[in-house]
């Protein structure tokens, strides 16, 4: 019998046709909130295109889903993003350890994204892991970047770069942990190799993936986070000065910022077994896509969810960070990079301005939602930067 767990699905609500959404189309790309909100009213757990592919969007449901990790499984899931095309020797990793696998911005404009955003998270990065190679960031970011957006039809350029760019990376994390081996400083890595599981230590591959895994959740995620606070900010200056007045309501404003606009839509995994949430029975082995940033626009749980509202009591309950035993490890540290720099911003700048979200170049894809350029303008008074 499939097993039932916790369900909000109004068995009263019209349910829309299968594979109604298609998850690349252009209105999905360029206003997803707006899809997300049909899926919520009309219908919690659909079907989605590509492939038929089973999605969660209700709060309860999702939350639901990420806790339950015997029925919701997160191993191999990397076969469901990947487009059919790229042949193994393209992945960027076949199975993280953690979290791929179940428990036992003067005068000229400069782009915020690439002179603030992304150096100053991945200079964290680079401290974190304990690495101080001038050429680790640049190499990341263009690593990232390629595998953010594959295309879903054949490209050999893309393949090419790909491949190339995954085995610099590769070959830049096998050297680090060669040389980590040899001369052990005190940072994350070391730590590792010195760490036991079950009576064993990790092998130079599997340190490998735990690398992969932090530079990759580690970098973007947070960046790209920063850049919707700053648009939030800009969209909102009667905000900017009630943060410069209470800068103490800077953390309430990033929870907000999280739930708002979540960096990852979308966390991806198999049926271990059927399961039924509601009237719905999505079968066993089935590929399912876990909306988080519709659960947290979801009315049932959040009042109001298209209103940005720092003082919302609940705002903490957001999912950006997922939920249950993959919570993501880095919360606490992708919450100290924003509120320093938000508050190191507001204590130099009281107006932020930038184009409107609609006329930014927005990258959508089954692993971020977030943008590839944001010129943005910092003044305070007659001083200005523009970044």
């Amino acid at each position: 019998m499939p097993e039932e767990i916790h369900c909000a699905v109004d068995s009263n609500k019209s349910k829309l046709n299968i594979l109604d959404f298609d998850l690349y189309s252009p209105s999905m790309q360029a206003a997803p909130y707006k899809i997300y909100t049909r899926m919520l009213q009309f219908s919690p757990i659909c079907r989605l295109n590509p492939g038929g592919l089973w999605c969660i969007n209700d709060y309860y449901n999702v939350r639901s889903a990420l806790k339950n990790y015997t029925v919701f499984s997160s191993s191999s899931t990397n076969t469901i993003i990947k487009p059919v095309w790229i042949d193994k020797e393209c992945q960027y990793v076949n199975e993280y350890p953690i979290i791929l696998d179940d428990p036992p911005r003067h005068t000229h404009l400069i782009d915020f994204v690439k002179n603030f955003a992304q150096p100053y998270v991945g200079r964290t990065v680079s401290a974190f892991i304990g690495s101080d190679d001038p050429d680790f960031i640049p190499e990341l970011y263009r690593w990232i970047t390629l595998l953010e957006s594959p295309p879903q039809e054949y490209s050999q350029e893309y393949e090419q770069a790909l491949k190339a760019n995954s085995q610099k990376q590769a070959n830049f994390f096998k050297k680090f942990i060669q040389s980590q081996r040899r001369y052990q400083n005190n940072n994350i890595i070391t730590h590792l190799i010195q760490a036991k599981v079950e009576g064993k230590s990790l092998t130079d591959e599997e340190l490998g993936r735990i690398l992969e895994f932090l530079a990759l959740a580690g970098f973007q995620a947070p960046a790209h986070a920063l850049c919707h606070a700053v648009i939030h900010l800009a969209q909102r200056p009667g905000l900017v000065k009630e943060l410069i007045r209470a800068p103490d309501k800077i953390p309430l404003f990033v929870e907000e910022s999280l739930r708002f606009n979540s960096s990852v839509h979308f966390l991806f995994r198999y049926t271990r077994h059927a399961v039924t949430l509601g009237n719905t029975t999505i079968p066993s082995g089935a590929p399912v896509a876990v909306n988080i940033a519709a659960a947290n626009r979801d009315p049932s749980h959040f009042a109001d969810p298209d209103q940005f509202i720092i003082t919302r009591e609940n705002n903490r309950d957001h999912l950006a960070f997922g939920y249950g035993v993959h919570n993501c490890l880095g919360a606490t540290l992708a919450r100290t990079l924003m509120q320093t720099a938000l508050e190191t911003i507001l204590s130099h700048f009281n107006e932020i301005a930038c184009p409107e979200a609609n006329k930014l170049p927005w990258n959508y894809s089954l692993l971020a939602h977030s943008i590839t350029e944001l010129p943005v303008r910092f003044r305070n008074g007659q001083r200005s930067l523009d970044a």
